[in-house]
């Protein structure tokens, strides 16, 4: 029994292992394609007038509920240099008109608890719950699998609107996220009656 259980010990750590390896190399490709973004002469940051392109069936790993990396897809380009649109590229993103809440910079979450009124213990909450319902929307067959890109945000992110804002607006009114009015983005998402 303790030679199965210990088995048991081993093969969980190995899959964790993987996981957390699988998990590294997109934060590394992203990171590439983030450098190679902020060095363009093309991409400085700020909102487009019309999408440069857009990613079709792309895969999504959720960072938060407004930060993804966006890989695997086939892309349909317009202005986009060839290295950052190439298919294998993870591109770090950013979704555009929402602000979600935080559970790692202290310095967003103490924006955040000031902006609503609500404590550190329930932004953390709330910002479990965006990345889960970011990871089930974007990976559950049949929902979203189109992004716009419509800009580049400071942290040189691709700023993407995917489909047709039902992700932000449902992200919205489960009160994980609230509307991002940095840019003129969210009107392309929300009416006057958000």
């Amino acid at each position: 029994m303790k030679k199965l259980f210990l088995l048991l010990f081993v093969l969980s750590l190995l899959i964790v292992n993987v996981k957390a390896s699988e998990e590294d190399e997109l934060a590394a490709s992203a990171e590439t394609t983030r450098r190679q973004i902020m060095n363009s002469e093309d991409l400085k940051p700020g909102v487009f007038e019309i999408p440069l392109f857009l990613h079709m069936n792309a895969k999504v790993k959720c960072v938060d509920g407004d930060t993804l990396y966006v890989y695997g897809g086939k892309v349909f380009e317009y202005l986009m240099p060839k290295k950052l649109s190439d298919n294998e590229a993870v591109i770090p993103a950013r979704i555009a008109g929402i602000d979600a809440f935080d559970s790692q910079s202290k310095k967003m979450i103490e924006k955040q608890k000031k902006a609503t009124g609500l404590s550190e213990k329930e932004i953390k909450k709330r910002a479990k719950k965006a990345k889960e319902y970011c990871e089930e929307y974007f990976n559950k067959k049949g929902n979203c699998n189109i992004f716009y890109v419509y800009g580049v945000d400071k942290y040189s992110r691709l700023v993407y609107a995917p489909c047709n804002g039902d992700y932000q607006r449902n992200l919205v009114d489960k009160g994980l996220a609230t509307i991002y009015k940095g840019n003129d983005l969210y009107q392309l998402i929300f009416d006057e009656d958000y």
